[in-house]
């Protein structure tokens, strides 16, 4: 079955920014959004096991603005994306916030949540973010 695709499938990978990060999950979550409000489609993606602001599993989220490469193009060099993270950074948050375990973007607004952050002193009681 080749769907939409026709015979012919054609991939263009993107790579976590902090390079090859063992569990760093980057691809976790991933969605195609014009977030530039610029009519070019933009892409958001997660990496949930990223150390950020030194604390293990902080995860983080980049965007990866537009126009994205053709799948089947020449490799091309990206831009640095735009880095989204944790905005309240805590040591204690232990095991890791896992900021970017969802992800969600509509009309120039990204959701991302982070299901094991610690608020008002419990754990793992779980944040959202709105960007």
């Amino acid at each position: 079955f080749y769907g939409p695709f026709g015979g012919s499938i054609r991939v263009r990978t993107f790579h976590n920014p902090q390079g090859a990060t063992q569990w760093g999950n980057y691809g976790n979550e991933v969605v195609v959004e014009d977030l530039g409000g610029d009519g070019r489609a933009d892409l958001l993606v997660s990496a949930i096991g990223n150390t950020s602001a030194g604390i293990v599993a902080a995860g983080e989220a980049y965007v990866h603005y537009g126009p994205l490469p053709q799948p089947g193009s020449k490799p091309v060099h990206l831009p640095v994306p735009f880095l989204l993270e944790d905005e309240w950074p805590d040591l204690a948050d232990v095991p890791g916030p896992r900021f970017g375990m969802s992800i969600a973007a509509r009309a120039g607004v990204v959701a991302i949540g982070a299901n094991r952050k610690n608020w008002a002193g419990k754990a793992d009681t779980g944040v959202g973010f709105i960007y």
